[in-house]
């Protein structure tokens, strides 16, 4: 199958992120021709990275977001061109993958040549519509992966689309005048469609945000960024488990350091920690009412003032460090290898955040001593290794700097104000 991929890319920070650079490299095998559309700067390094995958790189403003840029890219490629594809797919930075192997969804939905474009997911029927004076909004495709049949490229309707649509400045217009549009108006004019993973087979209307995981079971290799970044009120009123996602992510292969790398640039501390499950109860060694505990337990609280701060980085770059640190030593911090997590807060230095478990409401008390310390990595065969509060557990020096270095050199373990709490079972 001649293929083609309009692959649009923005970046706030005009970086060029190693998830996207891993995206396109897997998709490369599976296209004849690939056009990244930047809305965002590129620049040499960033370039040379995107090129080793694609075949060309088309640089824009962000004027019409994604909409645009699909616009745009269609553009250059050539409207009279765009028939000489079989199949042309519109897709973007706003997931993760491979989670799974393209070919199994590649081969399924290519063996049936009687439509005129499919989707990966689809959002269902909301009633009343939420951005129209209307009844409801549609059931429809989701933008993030639209692919495009000839018989739909070589229709005169779909060059009309594109060039008669509305004016797009919002998330809410790219959703109102493309994404809930788009499988409407082309079915309504004879077209016929497919998705690969239909929403009617679970029990949400938008699974690929709010069940991301049976999407992953059933075979879908996208994770939507947006999982980790939409309101956790919302993702925990559709019962929507934070950890599951990172499980499920490392379960399948892909790389958790893809994901974090990435997302805490663009989450609110907060919002990553409860939509990421940084946070956990470990309940499975908890030694019995009858039985002494046979080692210590704790837990680690980190918190980053929120004063003189200019960026949120900074404190998300610290609380994933310290994360990682402590799953790499928590085989001799707990008794549990890689359990330990780090809790964080965002206002109040002693409040403990809620932690994840299977009873909602299970909180850690913050008590016992509190150091205002940086810590290295612990090594217990330091020679210098002091104690931390813990018989018999040695911990790293501690060396204490200001919060506004770490402000500044968005070095990971520096200049944060960590207190650490531990307690006895």
């Amino acid at each position: 199958m001649n293929r083609g991929i309009v692959y649009f890319h923005f970046d706030s920070h005009h970086q060029v992120r190693d998830y996207v650079v891993h995206a396109l490299a897997s998709l490369r095998p599976h296209a004849e021709h690939i056009l990244v559309v930047s809305n965002s700067p590129v620049d040499d390094a960033g370039r040379a990275r995107l090129e080793a995958s694609c075949d060309e790189i088309l640089e824009r403003p962000n004027a019409g977001l994604d909409v645009g840029a699909y616009r745009a890219g269609l553009e250059h490629l050539g409207w009279d061109r765009l028939a000489d594809f079989d199949e042309l797919i519109l897709t973007n930075h706003t997931y993760y993958a491979p989670l799974r192997p393209w070919e199994e969804v590649l081969t399924r939905t290519g063996s049936r040549r009687d439509i005129s474009f499919w989707g990966m997911t689809e959002h269902g029927v909301m009633r009343p519509h939420p951005f129209l004076a209307k009844r409801e909004l549609p059931r429809h495709i989701q933008s993030h992966w639209i692919a495009v049949r000839r018989r739909l490229l070589a229709d005169p309707a779909f060059r009309e689309y594109w060039e008669q649509m509305p004016p797009v400045s919002s998330y809410r217009d790219s959703i109102q005048w493309h994404e809930s549009r788009f499988t409407d108006h082309f079915t309504g004019i004879g077209h016929t469609y497919e998705v690969a993973f239909p929403v009617d087979r679970y029990h949400s209307d938008n699974p690929a945000i709010e069940e991301a995981p049976a999407l992953l079971a059933d075979g879908c290799p996208l994770l939507k960024r947006r999982a980790f970044f939409h309101d956790p009120l919302h993702q925990d009123r559709q019962a929507v488990v934070g950890g599951d996602l990172l499980e499920a992510a490392a379960q399948a292969g892909y790389s958790e350091d893809l994901i974090l790398s990435d997302v805490v640039h663009t989450a609110a501390a907060r919002d990553l920690i409860v939509n990421a499950g940084l946070t956990e109860v470990v309940t499975e060694s908890a030694p019995g009412t009858s039985s002494p505990a046979q080692q210590p337990s704790g837990c680690v609280v980190v918190h980053v003032p929120a004063a003189g701060e200019g960026s949120n980085a900074p404190r998300r770059m610290v609380l994933l460090s310290v994360w990682r640190a402590c799953r790499r030593t928590g085989g001799w911090w707990s008794p549990l290898p890689n359990r330990w997590m780090p809790t964080t807060w965002s206002a109040s230095p002693v409040a403990v955040q809620r932690m994840r478990t299977g009873r909602r409401g299970t909180r850690l008390s913050p008590s016992a001593r509190c150091v205002t310390s940086i810590r290295a990595e612990p090594s217990p065969s330091s020679p210098s290794a002091t104690t931390c509060g813990i018989p018999g557990v040695p911990s790293a020096p501690v060396a204490k700097a200001s919060a506004m270095t770490a402000m500044t050199a968005m070095t990971v373990m520096a200049a944060v104000t960590a207190m650490t709490v531990w307690t006895s079972s």
